[in-house]
């Protein structure tokens, strides 16, 4: 009786970890219909419930902000990193951004507030050096937190 509860426990973790993981949520709610045709940047974004850090690509437009797989998740593969299977698009009007604060002063995070996992909306962070081109381009500035 005690392996059963024991592996129903761990089956129950391993549902719960993955039905709340910032990807997967992002994934279902903002996956891109179209292909996007504007300037991208290669960078690490970092999924903060989930604690990893992913290769993507990252651009904009007046709609929103795009996020794909790198090409480099093709060619390299490294323990700690992990990849965006499907490419989001997160409009604009579904989306906030600002300064990170510490540890993360020098990224921008971006919150999803649709997307609540309890208190907390889904959020995600990009560099700051990657990010501010890729918004300014768009014409958006980043406020502070």
């Amino acid at each position: 009786m005690f392996k059963v509860v024991m592996v129903v426990g761990v089956a129950c973790v391993f549902f719960l970890t993955w039905y709340v993981s910032d990807v997967r949520r992002l994934t279902r709610d903002f996956s891109a219909t179209t292909s996007f045709t504007g300037p991208v940047v290669e960078t690490l974004v970092r999924f903060a419930l989930a604690e990893y850090r992913a290769h993507c690509s990252i651009g904009a437009n007046k709609e929103g902000l795009y996020m794909a797989p790198s090409p480099a998740n093709r060619k390299w593969y490294h323990p700690g990193y992990h990849t965006v299977v499907t490419p989001l698009f997160i409009p604009w009007t579904a989306l906030e951004y600002h300064t990170a604060s510490m540890p993360l002063s020098d990224h921008i995070r971006f919150d999803v507030p649709s997307l609540r996992i309890g208190l907390s909306p889904v959020c995600f962070f990009i560099p700051r050096k990657d990010a501010e081109p890729v918004l300014a381009s768009v014409g958006r500035q980043v406020s502070a937190a």
